[in-house]
């Protein structure tokens, strides 16, 4: 019996799965027809069916959609979906239920650890994971149909009521826009499932996630208003919609979509797209563009999106800037950049680079890096704090929105890229100061805030570089010529004995360098430098200027550096007294190593002295045994005779 319901199950399942690839042909043959009004509603039949199919297949099924319920005390999630469930209780109170709906005691059966059913509960599980493994195969055969329609969408299609006008969208428009709208309904269903923005996926193995991100990037492209509208159409704005609801579920695919779509929008872009003059100049600052830049500006600023998406969009942004900056380093139009868009872009990404710190301690399949993300800032850094050539007119331009990214920088740049972060602001500190000089004088409130702005930036790669760079070489050069060039306007003041010094942007700079250096740790180490500068700054008739040398003045503890100077003197001195006795000492030694080497030659001159001495001894030593020998002979030999 076993065999043959198994058996049945197969017949009935290849029965649905081949109903099922029938449905889908059908629909998807529908909805990509070709032709005028007539197939409008054939075409819409078959998309509905398409997402409809779609919504039947994902794990939460259609009713996350077409059931809204509202949550309750007695409400859970089952399933992706709300279910109402029975209150918690005791036994007690489930036996009086129990008896109350009708129910004996001895039907109950409450499993108990060691009960008998625990098998069959096990079987009824690894049932349910087939079903559902079934049921996403299906959801797969969707999304493949989906595929198909994508690459019919991408296509140019050539329909026959091509002349519509403003007040009337093509068919193939309005059949994206229903689609748009399904598609925004297949999103509720799986967005916590099959469609969830898993961070540890790679693209291949979150392809569900890409293809639909895919899709609706070709109906934002494809689907556009009537010729010469200067609105967004209806399917337009659903994709919109569906992106901005991704992107805020942490969907890191639909944030750089937007980026895609946003494009020069995030340079160009001014205020009011309709009276932007950058709009007729430049393509790519179309309402679209700016609603898809905008959108990724709010998600970067938005707690709720994960840092990494965040941080992605950080490195595409970084590399559509790269390609800015080559173009308008070479070009010379009247129009200007626009970085409105940039702030809360670089702003949200440069935060989450601590989260990012933080997560490479720890295994991660993640392709970012902090060393490659840091560096891409630096190098965006680097590129937006030049100030060079036909770069002047942008920079100028957008000198708040400079201040508000290199003050981010400064707060969050990790600290294993200070000595990298301090070269830039090195750089832009002497940039800053040649592009300040040109700037003329104006008394409009636009040229003073430029000004005033250009100035904080002064300041703040100023306060970095000293932070950053404690060397007083480094710090020196741009100081001396600054203070250089304000005591060149006093003495022309007081040569031409002027009551008033007119404004000069070297006093104006001067000025600012106080202050900067007033907050300035080691400003002490430099006081000998600073000194006959600051002395001649205090005969300055420019108030702010004497104020800010006078400052400088009590800053520095002229007590301390007398006393440090007293030490080093002391110090000096002993070292020179030990080096005197060194010297002496060496001249000893000197003379004694000549005493030891004379020594060593009169040893050796006695070594060999004793050597040919002891040969003499042995020679006569030996002459002496052969006479003892010739006497003893001749002693017998006369004996005998």
């Amino acid at each position: 019996q076993q065999q043959q319901q198994q058996q049945q199950q197969q017949q009935q399942l290849q029965w649905f799965e081949l109903a099922w690839s029938r449905i889908l042909g059908l629909a998807l043959q529908c909805s990509t027809q070709i032709g005028g009004r007539e197939t409008l509603d054939v075409r819409l039949a078959g998309v509905d069916m398409l997402v409809l199919c779609a919504q039947v297949s994902s794990k939460s099924g259609i009713l996350a959609v077409t059931n809204p319920q509202r949550v309750s005390t007695n409400m859970q999630v089952v399933d992706g979906a709300l279910r109402s469930v029975r209150p918690a209780s005791s036994s007690l109170n489930v036996a009086s239920s129990a008896q109350h709906d009708g129910i004996q005691e001895d039907d109950m059966h409450v499993p108990q650890q060691d009960d008998k059913s625990s098998p069959s509960l096990s079987a009824n599980s690894t049932e349910n994971n087939d079903v559902e493994s079934q049921k996403y195969g299906l959801f797969k055969e969707v999304f493949r149909a989906f595929e198909s329609l994508r690459v019919h969408l991408n296509d140019d299609i050539d329909e026959e009521d091509t002349s519509a006008s403003i007040y009337m969208e093509t068919t193939s428009v309005q059949v994206m826009t229903k689609f748009c709208q399904g598609l925004s309904k297949l999103y509720e269903c799986c967005k916590d499932n099959e469609l969830f923005p898993s961070m540890d996926l790679t693209l291949e193995e979150n392809s569900t996630e890409q293809h639909f991100v895919e899709l609706v990037g070709i109906l934002i492209t494809k689907a556009t208003g009537p010729p010469g509208s200067k609105y967004l159409s209806q399917a337009q704005r659903l994709c919109l919609e569906l992106l901005q609801s991704m992107a805020l579920s942490s969907s890191s695919l639909a944030l750089e979509l937007l980026v895609q779509i946003g494009g020069q929008a995030f340079l160009w872009q001014a205020d009011d797209v309709v009276s932007n003059k950058n709009t007729h100049t430049f393509t790519g600052c179309e309402p679209l563009n700016n609603q898809a830049a905008t959108i990724v500006s709010d998600a970067c600023l938005n707690k709720n999106v994960a840092w990494i998406s965040k941080l992605r969009v950080v490195c595409k942004i970084t590399e559509l800037f790269s390609t800015h900056f080559t173009a308008t380093e070479g070009s010379m139009k009247d129009t200007t950049a626009c970085y409105k868009l940039l702030v809360p872009v670089m702003g949200g990404g440069l935060e989450a680079l601590l989260p990012l710190e933080k997560a490479e301690q720890a295994p991660s399949s993640s392709y970012l890096s902090l060393e490659k993300v840091a560096d891409k800032v630096l190098t965006f850094l680097s590129l937006l704090l030049k100030t060079e050539g036909s770069r002047t007119p942008h920079y100028l331009a957008n000198t708040k929105e400079i201040l508000q990214i290199l003050t981010s920088c400064s707060i969050n740049m990790p600290r294993s890229k200070d000595a990298v972060f301090g070269e830039v602001l090195l750089t832009a500190v002497k940039q800053s100061v040649t592009m300040i000089k040109l700037l003329p004088i104006a008394s409009d409130s636009t040229s003073s805030q430029t000004l005033e702005n250009s100035l904080q930036i002064f300041k703040q790669c100023f306060k970095g570089t000293s932070r950053l760079i404690c060397g007083t070489e480094s710090l020196h050069s741009i100081i001396a010529p600054l203070f250089k060039d304000a005591i060149h306007i006093i003495d022309e003041s007081e040569r031409k004995e002027e009551i008033l010094v007119p404004f000069d942007i070297n006093i104006k700079l001067a000025t600012t360098l106080c202050e900067s250096l007033y907050q300035v740790t080691f400003v002490t180490d430099i006081a000998a430098e600073l000194f006959p500068y600051l002395c001649k700054l205090m005969n300055s008739a420019e108030p702010n200027l004497r104020r800010g040398a006078s400052n400088l003045l009590t800053r520095i503890d002229f007590g301390g550096v007398l006393e440090r100077t007293k030490k080093a003197e002391l110090k000096a001195s002993s070292v020179a007294q030990l080096s005197r006795e060194l010297t002496q000492m060496s001249y000893q030694m000197l003379s004694e190593r000549d005493r030891a080497v004379a020594a060593e030659a009169q040893v050796e001159e006695l070594d060999k002295r004793y050597e040919s001495l002891f040969a003499n001894f042995e020679s006569l030593k030996v002459q002496k045994d052969r006479l003892e020998q010739q006497v003893a002979v001749l002693s017998e030999g006369s004996a005998y005779t």
